[in-house]
This record gives C-alpha cells, structure tokens and sequence, in this order.
C-alpha cells in the first residue's frame, strides 16, 4: 500500500468512527489502527517500519489525516487513547518478531502475557458491604442503576488494593481510559429520557 493510499484510508475510517456514538466507535478504530500501521510501514525509521510511530514526518502525517478526517481538537487525545490499544495490537500483527525484539515488545498482546505470566492470586468478591458478592446480590445490583455504580466503585477500590505491575498494570491503566469514557458517556445519558 502506498503513503497516499494508507493516509487516504485513516483519513475514511476516522471520519467513519467519529459519525458513529461513542458507545459503537470500537470497530471502527481497529479499522483505523490498521490504517495507521500501514502509514508506520510506509515511513522507515533506522531502516525498518516506523513500528513506534517515533518519525516527525510519520507524526505530521498523522496530524493531518486527523485534521482532514475532521476530528475536533478536543477529542483527538480521546481518539488517540482509544487507538493505542489497536495500534499495539496491529503492529504485533503486523511486525516481524525481530522488530518486535528489537524494539522490546513482544508478539502476545500485554492482556494475554499478564494471564498467563501472573500468578494466579485469591480475588476478594466485592459489592457487599462484608466484603463477599452472592449471585443474588450481583443479578439486584444489576437491575439497581444506584447499586450497578455503587458496586462498580467498590470493584475500582478492590481492583487498586491489589497494586497490579508489569504488564497488568498496563492493561489496567488502558481498561481505566476505556471506562473513563464510558462514564462520560453515561453521565451524558443519565436523566435524558426523564
């Protein structure tokens, strides 16, 4: 694929994601994660695919295709944020295991290396005020919207109790990007149908 038609199609499948509601977005960025790795193998960096995304022209490029796809400034870092799990995914597709090595990266995605390189350790229940969730507790809290978030905080609390590092504690901070839109979203919708 050539530079024009790699920016040609970020340009099509960011405008495509950003006409969409924030909640059915997904798809569309992983399309545009593709995109994006196709830019990164048509700007070499070191004689390699700029696999990182580090070149200034790669970036300017990027910066433009953004412009043009019409996303307004202050979403672009939303966007991004969005993107970066995709791209990650993409590129490990995409790269061959000795660029991966040499940029330090690994072929599995950090979600899989954590579940199969952590320790299995005891996770407390949480959403009870005892510290323990029944079945029965967990199926009222869904069908309660107060005690669904009340239950979510409390998992958030358990969740930062267990000080998850390495590549756990990257997969979290990305899952809490992801849930920080969500309740964007939802504060968005809450009382609307009021």
């Amino acid at each position: 694929m050539t530079k024009t038609q790699a920016y040609n199609q970020l340009v099509r499948r960011l405008k495509a994601a950003m006409a969409q509601p924030r909640s059915e977005r997904e798809p569309y960025y992983v399309a545009a994660a593709e995109a994006v790795v196709e830019l990164r193998k048509a700007y070499p960096l070191d004689g390699r695919p700029d696999w990182n995304g580090a070149s200034e022209d790669y970036r300017a490029v990027v910066r433009a295709a953004y412009r043009d796809a019409q996303v307004p400034s202050d979403s672009e870092d939303t966007v991004q944020a969005a993107l970066r799990h995709h791209i990650g995914q993409a590129v490990r597709a995409a790269a061959p295991e000795a660029d991966l090595e040499a940029l330090g990266r690994h072929k599995t995605a950090p979600t899989k290396r954590s579940s199969r390189d952590t320790p299995t350790r005891p996770r407390k229940a949480v959403g009870s005020t005892n510290g323990s969730a029944t079945p029965d507790t967990l199926l009222r809290a869904l069908e309660d919207p107060v005690g669904l978030v009340r239950f979510a905080i409390r998992s958030l609390e358990a969740a930062k109790s267990l000080k998850p590092s390495g590549p756990e504690a990257e997969t979290v901070r990305y899952m809490l990007k992801t849930l920080s839109e969500a309740v964007e979203a939802l504060a968005c919708v809450v009382g609307e149908h009021d």
